[in-house]
């Protein structure tokens, strides 16, 4: 029996293959403030993220982080330092050779030694960040994995039974002419052990116009074909092939379910790596 299934690979999902962390420059006015000839420093902070106070003397780093990991690959010193104690936002600490630094911005940094948490929120670690990024990537994952198994178990039940076998003698059979939009016998003859797929039984009238019984089936190159049941040994002693009325109906059931599974993974933000529906 073949079941169908709602994809052959567990769907991709955006953002799965970055566990970074997304820089925000919520400090735009820090390269001002931090400035030899300031008077004053001024900088808007935002409840979003926790709040520092760098010490008046600081040092600005210009910085370089990777956009994936988070982490900082160049440190510059950008001969600007604070003049007076400013209130900004950090994003994260991390460490750069030996060195710890907060993140004030996507393109600056703080030594921490410089600096003092003074609001309410800690100021998270890249480490800490990154964990909780991987753990969230992978309940998302579970939680797709989840939702398919749970689909295709839908679809496999809904869907009709199919059954192996194979040719027993040569035999002939019916072919479907796609241009003339019908069946008819075929020039040649299917060989003794021939493997084919039954989907349903159907009537086959004989030249003198007699009913003979016959199966709808499938060879292993996709061919369809009509077969005398006589002329087919199942691998199954105890199938019970589906009438084509049956077939049908659950055919399209196990369809409109498909159908639904994939806009139940859309609306989590799933596109499918591919998908396929074996009769």
């Amino acid at each position: 029996m073949k079941k169908n299934k709602l994809f052959t690979a567990v769907a991709a999902i955006a953002l799965l293959g970055s566990t970074g962390v997304g820089l925000v420059a919520n400090n735009a006015p820090v390269a001002q403030a931090a400035t030899k000839k300031s008077k004053k420093s001024k900088s808007t902070v935002s409840s979003k993220y926790p709040v520092i106070t760098i010490k008046k003397g600081a040092v600005l780093y210009k910085v370089t982080v990777n956009k994936t990991s988070g982490k900082i690959t160049k440190v510059t010193n950008s001969k600007r330092i604070f003049v007076s104690a400013t209130k900004v936002n950090a994003i994260y600490s991390t460490k750069y050779k030996k060195t710890n630094y907060y993140l004030i911005d996507s393109g600056y940094a703080v030594k921490t030694s410089y600096a003092k948490v003074t609001g309410k929120k800690r100021v998270p670690t890249l480490t800490s960040l990154t964990k909780a990024a991987k753990a969230k990537a992978a309940a998302a994952q579970k939680k797709v994995k989840d939702t398919i198994d749970q689909w295709n178990s839908k679809i496999t039940a809904a869907a009709p039974q199919t059954y192996t076998g194979k040719v027993n003698t040569a035999a002939n059979y019916l072919t479907y002419n796609d241009s003339t939009k019908k069946w008819s016998v075929a020039s040649d003859t299917l060989a003794s052990g021939t493997p084919v797929t039954v989907l349903f039984t159907i009537d086959l009238t004989s030249s003198n116009g007699s009913t003979i019984p016959g199966y709808y089936a499938v060879t292993s190159n996709n061919t369809a074909v009509l077969l005398e049941q006589t002329d087919v040994t199942l691998d199954d002693a105890n199938a019970q092939v589906l009438d084509q009325s049956t077939y049908t109906s659950k055919y399209n059931a196990a369809k409109q379910l498909q159908t639904q599974a994939l806009a139940a993974l859309k609306a989590i933000g799933v596109v499918p790596a591919s998908s396929s529906s074996n009769n």
